[in-house]
Parts: structure tokens; C-alpha cells; sequence
């Protein structure tokens, strides 16, 4: 189950293991970046080529939450640096802007959780970070949240993909079906969140926030 990724892996370690390990970080923060590149699979490849003594271990799991870490942390900052931008750029989120306030006030509560546990969240994962941004959550906590997720998910695919050897493509089978349940899940979780969301919607309208006291506080 070679994609193009993957063989650029391959051809890089035969060529240079340095540049399989360049490569390796450039598709890791990609993912972070550009969702559909399948930084997963790559992961548990190069597990593999670490498992027959292509690459070394060490080295792979240090350069990809290194790269991991440093997309997240990149796509936090963009969500912090324009959210709020874009928010009274246009019209219709303008007007809803104190109404967002609150919002945030409630969500902030239950955000760390998805930040420890986003790289478990396939779909979702870039998501949670321009979110994490547009909450202004502290940089340090969205840094060591997402650095405990980071770990424990490079790990186990590096692991499986280095314990099976020449069977590293059953792991992939076995992420893909992992993907589909978990993206199965989450939708059921984003349709729940956006019912109490609506809920919250009607209840903000019924008890509009103080927009001078909000002002007050932005300036």
C-alpha cells in the first residue's frame, strides 16, 4: 500500500538517510497543515524501515513530533493571529461577535480536552487548533496538551509499524478502519454539539449579552 509519500520515503532513504528524515518532518507538519496529506500512513512506514534497519528509531520519533508539534503549534497561531480578524471582517459574524463572546466562555471549559486528545480525532485535528487559537488559549497549555496527544499517537503507529515488520501494511488496514470509526464519532459528536449550540443560541437571545460591558472589555 505504497502511496507517493511513501516512496518518495523509500527512494530518500536510499539515497540519503538524512533526506528521509528532512522529508519525513516536511510531511509531518504538511499534515498539520494540508489534512488530506496521510501523514499517519507515512508514520507507520517509516516505523517499518526503522523495524528493518533502514532508519533508527530515535531519530524518527524525535523529528516527527518535533514536526507534529511545530504544524499544530503553527496552525494555533494563525487561528490566534486572524480569527478574531476575519470575525469583524465580515458582516455576518461582525453582528454576532458578542454573541461569540459567550460562546467562547463556555467552550474554553471543555477545550483542553480536545487539544490533548486531537490527534485521536482524524478530520477534526486542524480544526481544534484554529479553534484553540480563536479561544486565545494560553500557548503553553495548547503546547502541552497537544505535545501529551502528539506522543502517545506517533508512538503506537512508530511502534506497530516497526513490531510488524514486513506486515506494516496491515497497520495501515488497521488505521483506516480506525479512521473511519472515529470520523463516524465524531460527526455524531459534532451533531450533538451543534444541537446544545443551537439550544445555547436561543437562550443567548432570549438574555442578549451586555454589548457596552464587552466593549468595555475589548478596548
Amino acid at each position: 500500500q505504497l502511496n507517493e509519500f511513501t516512496q518518495w520515503l523509500l527512494y530518500a532513504v536510499g539515497s540519503n538517510p538524512e533526506w528521509a528524515y528532512l522529508l519525513l518532518f516536511l510531511v509531518v507538519v504538511s499534515d498539520n497543515l494540508v489534512p488530506p496529506i496521510p501523514g499517519d500512513v507515512v508514520l507507520v512506514f517509516a516505523g517499518y524501515l526503522a523495524g528493518i534497519g533502514s532508519l533508527d528509531l530515535v531519530w524518527i520519533a524525535i523529528v516527527s513530533v518535533t514536526g507534529h508539534t511545530s504544524g499544530y503549534m503553527l496552525v494555533y497561531w494563525l487561528g490566534k493571529r486572524y480569527g478574531r480578524r476575519l470575525i469583524r471582517v465580515l458582516p455576518w459574524l461582525r453582528l454576532s461577535e458578542p454573541y461569540i463572546d459567550r460562546a467562547e466562555r463556555h467552550a474554553l471549559r471543555h477545550a483542553v480536552f480536545f487539544v490533548a486528545f486531537n490527534r485521536f480525532m482524524p478530520g477534526i485535528r486542524t480544526v481544534i487548533a484554529i479553534t484553540a487559537g480563536l479561544l486565545r488559549m494560553r500557548w503553553w497549555v495548547v503546547l502541552g496538551s497537544s505535545l501529551f496527544s502528539i506522543v502517545i499517537w506517533n508512538g503506537i503507529l512508530i511502534w506497530s509499524g516497526a513490531a510488524l515488520g514486513q506486515n506494516w501494511d496491515d497497520v495501515v488496514t488497521l488505521l483506516k478502519e480506525y479512521n473511519l470509526v472515529a470520523g463516524i464519532l465524531v460527526i455524531v459528536l459534532l451533531v450533538v454539539l451543534s444541537i446544545w449550540f443551537n439550544k445555547k443560541r436561543k437562550l443567548l437571545r432570549r438574555n442578549p449579552p451586555d454589548t457596552n460591558s464587552l466593549n468595555i472589555r475589548n478596548n
